[in-house]
């Protein structure tokens, strides 16, 4: 009878945090038109480009009053909806809005200065290899597959080590497919193992016209890879990712392989818009230093194409000669 009756507890009180859970998920009418609000504002304000992010502004304003968001009885439905409709109507892949509580509670509360990085070390995951395949290939030839971009202090000597594997090949390729970018808190590390110590990579312009500029490391002590370098790309190499394939290429270091890239290129910052959801603005654009040329929109063009072929097979051949 005990044992029955603690069942009984037990599923009731697992029915009423799953109600809790499910009233915490329902959005309102009210609701729904105070995070579109928030959304536009956070666009106009900080997007990197005034003109541009005033029209995003507008235009999800008027999609949320004609109803376009009417169907969306949760946060994540509500979420989904209004991104598709950012990003159709801007072309920008780091326009979103995610619900997670979590995040914003950070954003809304973040942590003191000194534990900063640490934070940011637990988020990327701080001792997790960014690279996730690593071998010789026939002929002598080097692979690195990155499906993320993560580097950190905690990463940083199994990086080397795999990098340092590659000393002995006659050529390096490096497999970039599928992969969203993701970031580095050391500055361009990556490309620091490709290029001159002090090598200006990308400068990053914010809406008031102030920008900054990457440099690659000059800490690094690693012997640097100097044979050829052949990197593969898709439509879903993003980001992060696209930055160092395109760094590369504009240095003439390295030859792009496959399909053009997703053209995700503009840095983005976080800002709550309540206390579960968030969006993300695009707020700095990258370029080649001294140059207005950058990727967003248009992507990486490969400088091998392999539309029927597979681009490994092909940036092999390639290496091979």
């Amino acid at each position: 009878m005990r044992v029955q009756m603690l069942t009984s507890l037990l599923v009731s009180t697992i029915g009423v945090i799953n109600m809790n859970q499910a009233r915490a998920q329902e959005i309102t009418a009210d609701s729904r038109n105070t995070a579109i609000k928030n959304i536009a504002q956070h666009i106009a304000a900080n997007y990197v480009y005034p003109e541009k992010g005033g029209q995003i502004a507008s235009h999800i304003q008027a999609a949320n009053f004609k109803g376009q968001f009417d169907k969306a009885t949760t946060w994540k439905e509500f979420d989904e909806m209004v991104t598709k409709e950012l990003r159709e109507f801007s072309n920008d892949g780091h326009l979103y809005v995610r619900h997670d509580p979590k995040v914003v509670k950070e954003l809304k509360n973040p942590p003191p200065a000194g534990d900063a990085r640490n934070t940011m070390n637990e988020q990327m995951g701080a001792s997790t290899s960014t690279i996730a395949e690593s071998k010789v290939l026939d002929n002598n030839i080097g692979y690195l597959k990155l499906t993320e971009i993560r580097i950190t202090k905690g990463n940083l000597n199994d990086l080397s080590s795999h990098i340092k594997k590659m000393e002995g090949t006659k050529a390096l390729i490096i497999d970039l497919r599928d992969n969203g970018g993701g970031g580095s808190h050391l500055g361009p590390v990556l490309e620091s193992y490709f290029l001159p110590a002090g090598t200006p990579t990308l400068r990053f312009t914010k809406r008031d016209g102030n920008y900054t500029t990457d440099s690659t490391v000059t800490w690094l002590n690693e012997k640097k890879y100097e044979k050829p370098v052949y990197i593969i790309v898709n439509n879903k190499t993003a980001s992060a990712a696209e930055a160092f394939a395109f760094v590369l290429q504009q240095n003439r270091r390295a030859r792009i392989v496959g399909e053009r890239s997703a053209g995700a290129a503009n840095m983005n910052s976080w800002y709550a818009i309540d206390d579960e959801n968030f969006v993300s603005v695009s707020t700095a654009a990258p370029s080649v230093p001294g140059k207005n040329v950058s990727w967003e929109q248009t992507g990486i063009q490969p400088d091998i194409r392999a539309k029927k072929e597979d681009p490994l097979a092909v940036a092999t051949r390639e290496a091979s000669r």
